[in-house]
């Protein structure tokens, strides 16, 4: 009995052995088996990424070559167009302002410096100024759109001025001039001036947007302000003895001018030409009379 017994002993232990260590090189085998599936894994996405890096080089080398095939054609068109154009090469703004080129037609600067300049906006009769609206960037359908509304304004305010002249024969404020006068006395109207002026501002919004409209605004604002002001408008004009004129001017700015000996034809260059037709019988000859306007 003692050797069947050891026998089934030595088998019981040896299976007690046996058994864990084939669960355990199980666990190993499967250990590896997921290591190598993690391996081919990362393998198959580094495959990928490989590829994908490549098609990049390849997208980047294309995409390189094309610009620098676009710089060279942008370059030549340059090139040619700077030599039907030489002012062309100057069109690229400059890295700081002002900007001073000795070669170039062009000068760089802010736009707030442009109310420094005391740039006139508006000729006499109302229109915006060739170099103005250049500068400003106002095209000519716009230039013509608010010449003609800022005008039509305008004709209106002169009308009401004119039918509150008084004409006279006073002579002129600095006792200069021989001969008959004729002095045109246009009283101040501030309320009518301040509506003008809101119109013109508002003309201005409408054309040009905010931003153009303040800077003419502001850049105009003594002309724009004359409008309003409480002096009377006061011209004079004698006729002397050689033919010529003496002219004496009193503004609603404040300002006074006066000219002696001067033609007709320079007295209708500085008188308004609203007022000229009210002066008409200052002027000693027929050739010389104003057309009303």
């Amino acid at each position: 009995m003692k050797k069947p017994f050891l026998v089934v002993l030595i088998f019981a232990v040896a299976l007690a052995w046996w058994i864990p260590r084939q669960v355990e090189s199980r666990r190993t085998e499967q250990a590896l088996q997921d290591s190598e599936n993690k391996l081919a894994a990362l393998r198959h996405r580094l495959a990928n990424a490989e590829s994908a890096l490549n098609s990049a080089r390849q997208e980047q080398g294309a995409q390189n070559r094309a610009h620098a095939q676009t710089t060279a054609a942008v370059d030549a068109a340059r090139h040619a167009l700077s030599i039907k154009a030489p002012e062309t090469q100057w069109l690229a703004p400059p890295a700081s302002l002002p900007k001073w080129e000795t070669d170039s037609p062009f000068v760089w600067v802010r736009k707030d410096f442009l109310r420094e300049l005391n740039l006139q906006v508006f000729a006499q009769d109302g229109a915006i100024r060739r170099a103005a609206a250049e500068l400003l960037g106002v095209d000519k359908s716009t230039q013509a759109a608010i010449n003609g509304q800022i005008q039509q304004a305008l004709s209106n305010y002169h009308a009401i001025q004119l039918a509150k002249a008084e004409v006279s024969s006073a002579p002129p404020a600095s006792g200069q001039g021989n001969g008959p006068t004729v002095t045109v006395q246009i009283p101040a109207m501030p309320d009518q001036g301040a509506a003008l002026t809101g119109q013109i501002t508002q003309i201005l919004q409408q054309n040009l947007g905010g931003q153009r409209a303040q800077l003419v605004a502001s850049t105009a604002e003594l002309w724009l302000n004359d409008f309003s002001s409480t002096q009377a408008l006061l011209v004079s004009v004698t006729p002397q003895t050689d033919g010529n004129y003496h002219l004496e001017m009193q503004l609603p700015n404040g300002s006074s001018s006066t000219y002696g000996g001067i033609p007709a034809a320079r007295v209708q260059q500085l008188v308004p030409d609203y007022l000229l037709p009210l002066l008409a019988d200052a002027f000693q000859q027929s050739g010389d009379a104003p057309n009303a306007p």
